[in-house]
């Protein structure tokens, strides 16, 4: 049997266990409280509180070093240390397993992306198997009609693809795990205003779909239209939170933070 029927094989099986009941409606499908977290003896998050509800797409924005992307890692247990609260729809994550988070319905699409060079486009897709986690995983023709490019390039190996299209193919791969809160870490930097562009309208479909997001963003125009909320991160605490709605009046305080 080759690796792509094995693994297909392997999603038919997973997604049998994942016919069971969703999380408690109702719940937050992120909350931190009090969390600190560490890589080695460096001690990087200082008590850091935040909420991301159902529905809800949330931007994590701040200088490099502030803290963000420890803050996506503490959550899927890949800090040294860590001690506070994460709960995950209702769930306690905190002296769990690693492997056991993306379970709950996390998908982590860190910056790296890790594409698979040598497979497709459609074998990299194939790849994550569905994870119990309540959820039904993204059909391929969902992602395809979200992402355009990957149906286009869906032969393609993952080497000849664009920087933008990778990072199209890192997001949508965590799609078809049937998560439901996705944490994503800058989406898009370094990539052409279209790709951007596309990258938006997506996360706009994803939210209207019911999926919770959790987005660490430095380029502020791509998140100011996306995101119903915003928390700015300095020197590894959460230093101010914003309603869409309130933007404008703190202008100067986000110029003052971020240099915007």
């Amino acid at each position: 049997m080759s690796a792509i029927a094995t693994s297909q094989h392997a999603m038919a099986g997973a997604a049998e266990q994942s016919k069971v009941a969703g999380p408690e409606r109702g719940v937050e499908a992120l909350n931190i409280a009090n969390l600190h977290a560490w890589y080695g003896e460096s001690h990087v998050l200082h008590g850091v509180d935040l909420v991301v509800r159902p529905g809800e797409t949330v931007c994590l924005l701040g200088r490099n070093g502030a803290g963000r992307t420890t803050t996506l890692r503490a959550i899927m247990g890949l800090t040294s240390a860590r001690s506070g609260s994460i709960r995950v729809f209702g769930q306690e994550v905190i002296g769990l397993p690693r492997h056991r988070v993306a379970s709950l319905g996390v998908g982590y699409c860190p910056e790296e992306r890790g594409i698979f060079a040598s497979l497709s486009t459609r074998e990299n897709l194939l790849l994550p198997p569905e994870l119990p986690t309540g959820f039904s995983g993204v059909a391929i023709e969902e992602i395809y009609a979200l992402f355009p490019n990957l149906k286009e390039r869906e032969n393609s190996p993952g080497s000849r693809l664009s920087g933008g299209e990778q990072q199209m193919l890192a997001v949508a791969r965590i799609l078809r795990t049937g998560a439901r809160l996705l944490l994503l870490d800058e989406i898009s930097e370094g990539l052409a205003p279209v790709i951007v562009q596309a990258l938006g309208r997506a996360i706009e479909e994803l939210k209207a779909k019911g999926f919770s997001i959790l987005l660490v963003e430095q380029n502020f125009r791509f998140s100011a239209n996306l995101a119903d909320r915003f928390y700015v991160m300095e020197g590894g605490r959460i230093v101010l939170e914003i309603a869409r709605a309130d933007l404008d009046g703190h202008r100067a305080e986000l110029r003052g933070l971020l240099g915007i």
